[in-house]
């Protein structure tokens, strides 16, 4: 039996840096319409399917199947799948995922402000990321390290946690003594520089935005959410950074 799942792939095939798989669903047709066609297809090894998951694509001969945060593509006939983005080469992006970016927003939207650790743009605001992130993270580190450059250039940087190896985890830890440290935005710094750092025990939201980021399908870190709800997964240098996250404002 054929099942929805990264894990069951068998054949990759790697095309401008992106992952493409395609997967033949090998199963006869019955409904007139593409759609339905489509759905009497999949159906069988996706039981919570639901119709509405399957809409048209930007793309010529290819539907959209949105499962919660996982987007891939299928043919017209029902037969192939596709996982991985598909890049329009004028623009170089990946073809929209209708509704994922509004979604992640609202989501976002649930977590207050005084849960995040935030460094604020400086002058001009301009633009805002929120980026999960996790202190035991190389590429986060990284990020961090560039945070100046963001903010001078107008960026807020909001940090939700997000412990990479999940909970418990020294990951964990270390983000939970972060956030309940009396100035998080100078013990984040200090824990990204390799220091240590300590404070009381104290209540604190690193599981519950943990628990976000998963039912985000956020897979590793940093994972970056520019303020249109555009992801970006894994660390950009700040000259690439900066006029997407400006050019994502409303």
């Amino acid at each position: 039996m054929f099942i929805l799942s990264v894990q069951s792939i068998t054949k990759q095939i790697h095309c401008i840096g992106v992952t493409v798989v395609v997967l033949a669903l090998s199963l006869p047709t019955h409904a007139d319409s593409s759609t339905d066609r489509i759905y009497d297809q999949l159906k069988p090894h996706i039981g919570d399917l639901t119709r509405d998951a399957i809409s048209e694509s930007t793309v010529n001969g290819l539907y959209q199947l949105t499962l919660g945060f996982d987007v891939y593509h299928v043919t017209a006939d029902g037969l192939y799948l596709i996982t991985g983005d598909i890049i329009e080469l004028t623009s170089g992006k990946p073809v929209a995922k209708t509704g994922l970016e509004a979604k992640r927003l609202r989501m976002i939207a649930s977590v207050s402000e005084s849960d995040m650790v935030i460094f604020p743009a400086r002058g001009e605001s301009k633009a805002a990321i929120t980026v999960f992130t996790d202190i035991t993270c190389p590429y986060c580190r990284k990020l961090h390290k560039e945070v100046d450059l963001l903010n001078e250039a107008g960026v807020s940087v909001r940090y939700l946690a997000f412990p990479r190896n999940g909970i418990p985890s020294e990951g964990e830890k270390q983000l939970s003594t972060v956030w309940c440290s009396e100035n998080r935005q100078s013990a984040m710094t200090k824990a990204k520089n390799g220091e240590s750092i300590s404070a009381p025990e104290c209540d604190n939201p690193v599981a519950d935005q943990y628990q976000l980021g998963v039912e985000m399908a956020i897979r590793g870190t940093p994972a970056i959410v520019l303020s249109d709800g555009t992801l970006i997964g894994g660390y950009l240098p700040a000259d690439k950074l900066i006029p997407q996250a400006i050019g994502a404002m409303p």
